[in-house]
């Protein structure tokens, strides 16, 4: 998990102790709300809920306070509802700001479907990145659990309705693609944040399969966005006057669950843009910048080529990117020399396509010889990307949470603006385009938690994370400071 401080430690000692309160507000809650009843069939549970879904979402949803759904409903909600439940128009396009419970407003609405759609239903869930998707994973976790809803298999990324054979997948945005899969319903998270190549492909194979089943609908909810070229901003206005798409996008914060006083700390904390984005829910472009100049990118790619390794001179931090089918998959090693300086020491980078995904076997052989040639070194890959590869390797976890993007982000725009970063002309080249020309065409974009580096639609930044893993293993954490996430 990165790197460990006794910060952060402290923080998921905190966060433990909020969940196991809510456990017990939800422990006492249940026992005045009994809902375990004797049914001859899990079937005959759901029988009246199927009549009528609307009792279902009041009654057996909980929230994490310990409160009954229906009892914390918010008049906004209730348009919410109309968009989820809108059978007209097969397409729906919702906005929300941040903290307006997207997650757990469509995944209860997959459960909905698992439970009372037809028999075999595929409802397919996709979420931003893998850390969104444990995250919608958990959230349709502690629905079934505090709900007692019966019937329901949860496993490592799908929960599965055995009563009808139905099933919720959920998958990251940048997963394989979605070819050839029928789905019944599909829940889309986050799209603003869809703007890689492979992204798009998903979009398209996403989109394209709506015909196969009937009443098959799409369900976006995300929050605002920046990119003007994007996905998202296309399906924005197009969700505006096209008859097929439901849209629904309200102005300002309207969630009365949260803090005066958070917001008016966000209006001080956030960019301009970024308040106007993320809490008042309008479009931006105006709160992502340039990752770096190309003055600082020439002063830093000044070697002739790579140098003979010296023991000596540092420690050596391997960062592993690892895509299949759509992004580049890169291995990068760091060396910390003195003064505070760091120089990239290897560097390799395959592609791969849905025909001719990236061979592993030749990432693991590269992998190993980086382990031979580099004695002692620590390798780093994110465990939702690379599993069985940190397991089979014994390499370290480094998962893209976003404390660790943020933290990532830090470091790596610090120390390539300050220019204590060596490399070569020609560093990981694939298509044309090196290391050197990736870092020149980065963004940074602000989050609520702070910022992280993007890059815009079609182009990538996979080089620029592999080099970024060893230098925020590099430099300690509490050397940086950057805005803890408000979940």
């Amino acid at each position: 998990m990165g790197i460990p401080t006794a910060e952060v430690e402290e923080a998921a000692r905190a966060a433990l102790i909020e969940l196991d309160i809510a456990d017990m507000e939800y422990e006492r809650t249940r026992l005045a709300h009994p809902s375990a009843i004797e049914c001859d069939s899990v079937e005959d549970y759901y029988a009246d809920y199927r009549r009528d879904p609307v009792a279902f979402r009041k009654e057996k949803r909980l929230l994490d306070n310990g409160h009954l759904y229906g009892d914390a409903f918010e008049p906004w909600q209730e348009k919410l509802q109309i968009a989820l439940d809108e059978t007209d128009r097969q397409f729906r396009y919702i906005q929300l700001p941040r903290g307006s419970d997207k997650t757990g407003a469509l995944a209860w609405r997959a459960l909905h479907d698992a439970i009372f759609g037809p028999l075999g239903a595929e409802i397919l869930f996709y979420a931003e990145d893998n850390d969104q998707a444990r995250i919608a994973l958990n959230s349709l976790k502690r629905m079934i659990r505090r709900g007692e809803l019966p019937g329901l298999n949860i496993t490592r990324n799908e929960v599965r309705y055995e009563p009808r054979d139905s099933v919720i997948r959920i998958e990251a945005s940048d997963a394989p693609s979605s070819w050839g899969q029928i789905p019944y319903k599909v829940y889309i998270e986050e799209l603003h944040a869809w703007r890689k190549q492979s992204s798009i492909e998903l979009w398209e194979a996403i989109i394209s399969s709506t015909g196969k089943v009937p009443n098959c609908t799409v369900t976006i909810c995300t929050n605002a966005g920046w990119d003007e070229t994007s996905i998202c901003f296309k399906i924005y206005e197009l969700s505006q006057k096209d008859p097929a798409w439901f849209h629904y996008a309200p102005d300002g914060y309207l969630a009365g669950w949260v803090a005066p006083e958070w917001l008016e700390a966000m209006q001080r904390t956030l960019s301009k843009a970024g308040y106007e984005r993320l809490i008042l829910n309008r479009w931006s472009s105006s709160d992502h910048n340039p990752f770096t100049t190309k003055e600082h990118v020439d002063a830093c790619c000044r070697m002739k080529a790579p140098r003979k390794y010296d023991r000596k001179r540092g420690p050596v931090v391997i960062g592993i990117d690892l895509g299949l089918k759509h992004d580049l998959a890169s291995v990068a090693a760091v060396q910390k020399l003195g003064g505070e300086m760091f120089e990239l020491v290897d560097m390799a980078v395959w592609k791969g396509s849905v025909e001719n995904p990236i061979p592993l076997r030749e990432v693991r052989l590269y992998v190993r010889e980086l382990k031979r040639r580099y004695q002692g070194a620590q390798i780093y890959a994110d465990p939702w990307q690379a599993a069985e590869m940190i397991q089979d390797e014994r390499l370290e976890e480094f998962t893209f949470t976003p404390s660790n993007l943020a933290h990532l982000t830090t470091v790596l725009k610090r120390v390539v603006n300050e220019e204590r970063f060596r490399f070569w002309p020609g560093a990981g080249e694939m298509d044309g385009v090196d290391l050197a020309q990736e870092l020149i065409g980065l963004i940074t974009v602000q989050m609520g938690y702070g910022e992280r580096i993007d890059h815009r639609a079609g182009k990538t930044s996979d080089r620029a994370v592999s080099v970024g893993i060893p230098l925020a293993v590099l430099v300690q954490e509490e050397e940086v400071s950057h805005v803890i996430e408000v979940l």
